[in-house]
């Protein structure tokens, strides 16, 4: 979900800056529409922004790049005051919705409360009629999603309300798959565990193995593409292990004498298992499938609530680490970024100068395609500036104060940890790795550290899996306190346009 806020610290403004470039001079209305306002609003809990867009006449029912309602945006994370205007104003409280990285989940507002903790929501909801043993496209209820995310207090409300982990017989009528959402109650209930036959374990467990090494390749491939800024078309997994992104070749279990197939087609990673005849994505689908029809261990199973997780030390140390160069390269730095995106036809190549005297006081200055446009934000006042005509434009309090919120990349995994997976490893030049994966959205963010330096090098994105989103390179950084002139506006220069 967008705290489900793309993770690139120090590349949301490039992908703000890119959408000015693709006109002539600067339109303020190309930040966003005010549907997408409204999603914003409410994932910041920006009250203010959220009412003013209400009195504009908003669509309270709009729906998000990943189908959701802003109800569910509200339910998500876990913005009470939205929710409770939302449901006053007449939202749908069991409007169905939600594209996962896994496929179209067809959740309610209740089941996104339940997963992510909210429990006053989760209680409006109930109050305004929420289906409490509604069924999703994954065969999940809101009951299931608590227990799985840890939740007692949301445990203790759903089951006083009646709801089950598997949902009611009585509410499923409909055994098919919930594509619509509003014509089923929900999807067909789970099929009768078979994992405890043998010949069908062995089989699962094969598959499941083989789905293991295609990641591990497809991790290999990305840290490769990191390195060789021109990937070759033919690159092997010989290749890989020689030049130690890989330790050994795995091997599919059905045989041990056979090879994967891997090809790279510019930035696109495609891997296939020749015994199973699947590729990566294939494999996982069918991986997906069988948690789905309890062919694997599953929480389902079990009739009490799991015992509360010990605290994720490796995860915490990687948190840690990544604050601390987080906060060292946004406090009092300069630094010069080359960045390519690929998310634009042709790559956008930008060369950006970033000044930081905090994460809420910072200017950048961005080139590209012979314009250039500096960005201030700060707590005097924020504005656009576009040097070739000399147009500057004043950015909003409450645009300001979003663009703030989504570029202190810091706070945002701290408060949110759950939502997110943080792994550390070195490469073979000693660099420090950071992967940040949003478990919701499959977006992955990629942070080379210097480890003696303890500062970025290297940023990669990835919004789809094996797809170079962003690259962006960092210079040196220079630490000195920044000036105020830092933050000056621009003096016109001698006939320019006004």
């Amino acid at each position: 979900m967008r705290t489900i806020i793309r993770i690139s610290a120090l590349i949301l403004v490039s992908v703000i800056i890119t959408g000015i470039f693709a006109g002539s001079g600067f339109d303020a209305r190309a930040m966003a529409d005010d549907e997408s306002e409204l999603f914003a609003a409410i994932e910041s809990h920006n009250s203010e922004a959220f009412e003013e867009l209400l009195s504009r006449g908003v669509n309270i029912e709009a729906r998000s790049p990943n189908n959701c309602t802003p109800l569910m945006y509200a339910a998500a994370t876990n913005n009470v005051v939205a929710a409770k205007t939302l449901l006053d104003r007449g939202a749908e409280v069991d409007a169905k919705g939600f594209t996962s990285r896994d496929g179209t989940a067809n959740s309610t507002a209740l089941i996104l409360a339940a997963e992510t903790g909210s429990l006053e929501i989760a209680e409006l909801l109930i109050q305004k009629g929420a289906d409490v043993n509604y069924i999703n496209s994954f065969n999940r209820t809101a009951l299931f999603w608590a227990y799985k995310a840890n939740k007692p207090d949301m445990i203790t409300l759903l089951e006083s309300k009646g709801a089950t982990k598997e949902g009611k017989i009585s509410d499923v009528k409909d055994s098919g798959d919930s594509k619509t959402g509003s014509e089923n109650k929900g999807a067909a209930l789970a099929k009768p565990s078979v994992k405890n036959d043998p010949v069908t374990a062995a089989s699962a467990a094969r598959i499941m193995a083989c789905c293991s090494n295609m990641k591990t390749i497809e991790g290999a491939c990305e840290l490769y593409l990191m390195d060789n800024e021109d990937p070759k078309d033919k690159l092997t997994i010989l290749e890989l292990i020689k030049n130690k992104y890989l330790k050994k070749e795995p091997k599919c279990p059905l045989n041990k004498n056979s090879s994967y197939f891997l090809e790279v087609k510019g930035y696109k990673i495609v891997i296939k298992c020749p015994e199973h005849n699947k590729t990566l994505e294939e494999m996982i689908k069918t991986v997906d499938n069988l948690k789905k029809t309890n062919m694997l261990p599953d929480i389902n199973n079990s009739s009490a609530a799991p015992a509360p997780s010990a605290p994720d030390a490796k995860k915490n140390a990687t948190l840690k680490l990544f604050l601390e160069v987080f906060n060292k390269c946004t406090h009092d730095a300069a630094v010069t970024v080359q960045t390519t995106s690929n998310e634009t036809k042709p790559p956008t190549r930008l060369t950006q100068y970033f000044y930081y005297r905090d994460p809420s006081n910072f200017r950048s200055d961005t080139h590209a395609a012979a314009q250039k446009v500096r960005m201030v934000i700060s707590s005097a006042g924020s504005w656009f500036y576009s040097e070739n005509d000399a147009k500057m434009t004043v950015i909003p309090p409450e645009k300001s104060a979003e663009i703030i919120a989504a570029m202190d990349i810091g706070s945002i995994v701290s408060k949110n940890i759950d939502l997110f997976e943080l792994k550390e490893s070195k490469d073979k030049k000693n660099n420090i790795l950071i992967y940040i994966l949003n478990k919701k959205t499959g977006f992955v963010s990629t942070y080379v550290i210097d480890g003696k330096l303890k500062v970025f090098k290297r940023l990669c994105t990835y919004p789809k899996k094996g797809i170079v989103g962003e690259d962006s390179v960092y210079g040196s950084y220079r630490f000195a306190k920044i000036e105020d002139k830092t933050f000056a506006v621009p003096k016109p220069k001698t006939g320019a346009a006004k």
